[in-house]
């Protein structure tokens, strides 16, 4: 039977699903095809019922405590497949997104939809 579990952060109940394999090989076709941030926010709502807009507001040691709890409900898929493992053929392009992320930031590109409208007063 599929694990589950639920923690509260915020005063939200955050369940937290064990994955499939399906899921997973289903995931990690798709994972290909997709860019960085959008490959996360998949993974994310296939571990998490969680939405993007909650995750966003949250401090790192709040996502931290999530995780944590995604790697005990899927403790036997990383049994198998060790976290490093899994990872060590996406470090290279994340730490070339956050590059570009921090590139853009600076040039203040990254949040266009944040500029002020033309003759808006703060």
């Amino acid at each position: 039977m599929k694990k589950t579990a639920t923690i509260t952060l915020n005063d939200k109940v955050i369940t937290i699903n064990e994955l499939t394999m399906r899921q997973i090989l289903d995931f990690k076709d798709r994972f290909s095809t997709l860019d960085m941030m959008a490959g996360m926010q998949e993974l994310v709502t296939m571990l998490t019922d969680a939405t993007p807009e909650f995750l966003i507001d949250l401090a790192p040691s709040e996502l931290h405590t999530i995780f944590e709890k995604v790697k005990e409900v899927n403790a036997d898929f990383f049994a198998l497949l060790p976290l490093d493992v899994l990872l060590a053929g996406y470090r290279d392009m994340v730490i070339e997104t956050v590059r570009q992320n921090l590139s853009a930031l600076s040039a203040g590109s990254l949040l266009p939809d944040m500029a002020p409208v033309h003759g808006a007063t703060a």
